[in-house]
């Protein structure tokens, strides 16, 4: 999973990588120029999840089931009245909208 990961993000950085040069190419047309912001406002916001991802101890931080077990751990000690203050994804060390679910 992780292997996918990695290559997803050094094609997606490849990517990117040229359509920068393209930019900055005094030679490319001004529809490749286009061209190459349209890809690069594709592509760049997703470049800093993809790279997080590559990495393996960031990779399986973010496993469902992983985080859900240490947001189990982090509650376990609560009286009955504080589990109720607090909501349960409230407990968990990354953002929800971040999780891999396999």
């Amino acid at each position: 999973m992780m292997r996918g990961y990695a290559n997803q993000y050094r094609s997606a950085k490849g990517m990117f990588d040229d359509a920068v040069q393209t930019l900055g190419d005094a030679n490319a047309d001004e529809i490749a120029k286009q061209n190459a912001l349209q890809i690069m406002g594709n592509i760049g916001p997703k470049l800093k999840n993809l790279k997080e991802l590559s990495d393996p101890v960031e990779a399986y931080r973010r496993l469902a089931g992983e985080a859900e077990a240490r947001a189990t751990q982090k509650r376990m000690n609560l009286t009955a009245e504080q589990r109720r203050a607090l909501f349960p994804l409230d407990s968990y060390d990354v953002p929800i909208d971040s999780l891999i679910f396999k």
